[in-house]
């Protein structure tokens, strides 16, 4: 690899690990607040947080990396030029196309990349994050309530459980608590003075007992109720069964997923190949938007970027369900959204400075107008 070369990555690496540190905070901390709703309402146990927040941004590699590229691309290429650095390179007979060659090498290696983390990466932390998360939820107990809120004992069940508080003596009791059970027979409303609850994992069985209350039982169609003090009731309910039955797709092979002919494994097996396609594409398109309006300032140049960028990154998403819900053929599928990107690039790169790639004559025999400066003719 030549100096020019070298340097040309390091500038672009530079930029990557800041726009990174930016994309992936902001990402963070938007994840992180989803989590820590579900965990104040009792669904999710505080100490799987991080654990869950590292899976999901694994999960968001593939999709966060090309446009971290993206963006460390053009603001690498529009310091070189405000700088006048590839001004100089020029007046020494360093051409413009030494340095975009080294910008597709690094695409093309980024783009292998981004290619492991989409297909080995995402789908071993897309089943982790299932499990975990499953797993965490149903082993969710009575520590996990916050005091104030209604909770169902078992999901989509007719049992329903209230705490007015938590015990100061024992965290693990809850005080005042009120329980409501319906069936068939009528509807049954607990009240106990202190509460507490035990997970049995083996038996898949969740315990929890009331302590030092009384049982109100209303009778279907009844006027009258009848009325038990205990000191002692244990209400005993199944824990759900964990089924990750719908990330199965995520957690296929490529070949599996190539050989499949349903529908949404063609989705995912063309959503998994987008990720390295666009690392190069967008590569490649920020190379033509550096040399569009130079003049202009490295922030009107980013300001169209982002637009090319989300109109792509859109149409990427629209595509794939279309093609997951069967309305578009997997063939040509995402990849005419792709073809659409290259060629934009190309019709950027060829009407703008096409000398500095050799893509004058192309641009001349499509029509298109040139920037390109006539060079001087030197007499004698």
């Amino acid at each position: 690899m030549s100096i020019l070369s070298r340097y040309t990555a390091r500038e672009i690496l530079s930029h990557l690990a800041g726009v990174m540190v930016i994309v992936l905070a902001i990402f963070i901390v938007r994840r992180f607040a989803d989590f820590l709703s579900d965990a104040a309402e009792g669904s999710l146990p505080s100490h799987v947080l991080l654990h869950l927040l590292g899976l999901r941004t694994v999960m968001a590699l593939p999709s966060l990396l090309p446009v971290g590229f993206y963006v460390a691309v053009l603001l690498g290429l529009a310091r070189l030029h405000e700088d006048n650095e590839m001004t100089a390179l020029a007046a020494c007979g360093v051409p413009a196309r030494r340095i975009y060659a080294a910008v597709i090498a690094a695409s093309l290696l980024a783009a292998v990349v981004a290619g492991g983390v989409s297909f080995w990466a995402r789908p071993w932390a897309a089943v982790m994050f299932h499990v975990v998360r499953d797993q965490a939820a149903r082993e969710a107990g009575m520590d996990q309530l916050s005091p104030g809120r209604f909770y169902e004992l078992e999901s989509g069940s007719e049992q329903a459980v209230f705490a007015e508080a938590r015990s100061a003596a024992d965290p693990r009791f809850v005080e005042n608590v009120f329980v409501q059970l319906r069936d068939s027979k009528g509807v049954a409303v607990l009240f106990a003075a202190r509460a507490v609850e035990q997970i049995d994992l083996q038996r898949g069985y969740r315990f929890l007992r009331l302590l030092d209350g009384y049982r109100y039982d209303l009778g279907a169609g009844s006027e009258t109720f009848d009325i038990t003090h205990y000191e002692e009731l244990t209400i005993r309910t199944p824990l759900e069964a964990v089924t990750p039955g719908s990330t199965q797709d995520h957690s296929l092979s490529a070949l599996a997923l190539a050989r499949s002919a349903d529908p949404e494994d063609a989705a995912e097996l063309q959503w998994r190949l987008a990720s390295p396609v666009s690392m190069f594409l967008l590569g490649l398109l920020a190379i033509a938007l550096s040399r569009f309006s130079p003049g202009t300032g490295r922030y009107t140049t980013l300001f169209v970027a982002v637009l090319l960028y989300l109109a792509y990154s859109q149409l990427l998403g629209t595509v794939k369900k279309w093609v997951a819900n069967g309305l578009c053929s997997p063939w040509p599928g995402t990849w005419a959204v792709h073809a659409l990107c290259l060629a934009t690039a190309v019709l950027l790169l060829a009407a703008n400075r096409p000398d500095d790639l050799g893509l004058r004559r192309w641009s001349a025999a499509i029509g298109l107008p040139s920037r390109a400066k006539p060079r001087p003719e030197i007499n004698g």
